[in-house]
């Protein structure tokens, strides 16, 4: 499998020319086949890619995503963290899920009035046999990624562990004013163009329990399906 095929990323090196940062394009679902955890062909392509935009002082990380796979949210979390580039998120329409991971990593994280950030519990799709002890690992791994990702986003909000828990077994949704309020963002963008007007993010919400109605407009037959591939774990 190339390398190049399975990117779900995009990088686009700064331009000294017209003064823009560096940008890190995240858009759909973060995904890797077969999983990161099994895969030592993207993860290697994304250290790459990062590495090939040489000494930046700023990338821009921009997210509209409704997910996917933990593992590479983590590992691009990870890598992003440990730069030495100012990191600015702008969540440019969604960030659900493990897409709340990787934006964790930004020094400063801006999301529009009208946009939407979503944590919950991770869970665990599977295929094939097992025995009950089976099922046992399974529990204990979905709680050390559930751990994990409490780390993250204490670290931003300085909210309890017990807090995040509560936050993510309810499945919360935030709209942009809420997620700054609750402290997981920073900043507000275009709050002044939202009063008395209805937004709505097109996209697919099936696999989660409680996204609200009346943020979503369904997908065109056109648009981007459920990519939910094999994985051991995902948000």
């Amino acid at each position: 499998m190339s390398r190049e095929a399975n990117k779900f990323w995009r990088i686009n090196p700064a331009n000294a020319a017209e003064n823009t940062a560096a940008e890190l394009i995240l858009y759909g679902d973060i995904s890797s086949y077969p999983s990161w955890w099994a895969d030592d062909i993207t993860p290697q392509q994304f250290n790459e890619d990062l590495s090939a935009l040489g000494d930046v002082s700023e990338i821009t990380v921009r997210i509209n995503s409704g997910g996917g796979d933990l593992f590479a949210a983590t590992a691009i979390f990870t890598r992003l963290k440990s730069h030495k580039a100012t990191i600015t998120v702008i969540i440019d329409g969604w960030a659900c899920s493990a897409a709340t991971v990787i934006a964790m990593a930004g020094d400063v994280i801006k999301i529009p009035a009208a946009g939407a950030f979503m944590i919950h519990d991770p869970t665990l799709t599977l295929w094939g046999r097992f025995e009950a002890a089976d099922f046992d690992k399974f529990k204990n791994e979905l709680i050390t990624a559930k751990n994990c990702i409490i780390n993250a986003y204490a670290m931003k909000t300085g909210k309890t562990k017990d807090e995040i828990s509560a936050l993510m077994t309810a499945e919360t949704w935030y709209t942009g004013e809420e997620v700054v309020e609750a402290g997981f963002c920073d900043k507000v963008l275009f709050s002044e163009n939202v009063e008395n007007k209805k937004f709505a993010i097109a996209a697919d919400v099936s696999r989660y329990k409680n996204a609200p109605k009346n943020l979503f407009a369904p997908l065109p037959e056109s648009g981007v399906k459920n990519s939910n591939q094999t994985k051991k774990a995902f948000l």
